[in-house]
């Protein structure tokens, strides 16, 4: 269930940080999620039940330490790159034959479009493009791209994933 106390931490974050002002688009997303305080998840994680997608805070994350506050903005962004390109809802990305391929062109998209700081070293497209991978593909295109690199043997490094994908 959602705690009030989160929500008014959430919305306060949203409007009083400048956030909302500054990403409306994001926004507008974020407050049509239900916070959930998480401490299973690292860092933060979405899920979907039925129509409803939930957003799962380690609270403790972003306040103890008070340093990890400043990655709540990109960490935000990243979430809303999952809900917006279908990772928790679209068919094509459920079940897939190499789920640590598909965890990791998900993560490459989450990430491709934040300039905000992001805990550890986020998966960047950049880093994978001896395997073909480029800015602007699909989410599909490069799992499809990682999935015939590794079926040529090419060994494929994981990277640390900031959020817990519940779905």
């Amino acid at each position: 269930t959602v705690i009030e106390p989160l929500r008014q931490w959430f919305d306060g974050f949203l409007h009083d940080s400048g956030f909302a002002r500054q990403y409306p688009y994001y926004a507008a997303v974020l407050t049509r999620l239900d916070p959930i305080d998480d401490p299973g998840v690292p860092v933060m994680g979405v899920s979907a039940y039925g129509p409803r997608f939930y957003l799962h805070v380690n609270i403790d994350y972003f306040t103890r330490p008070a340093d990890n506050a400043r990655f709540l903005a990109g960490v935000l962004q990243h979430e809303v790159h999952h809900i917006v390109l279908g990772h928790l809802a679209d068919p094509r990305f459920l079940d897939p034959a190499h789920p640590d391929l598909m965890e990791l062109a998900m993560e490459m998209a989450a990430n491709e479009h934040i300039v905000a700081p992001l805990p550890a070293t986020p998966v960047r497209w950049g880093d994978y493009m001896s395997y073909g991978i480029r800015g602007g593909q699909s989410t599909r295109e490069r799992y499809e791209l990682l999935v015939a690199a590794r079926l040529t043997g090419k060994p494929i490094p994981g990277g640390k994933f900031i959020d817990d994908h519940l779905a």
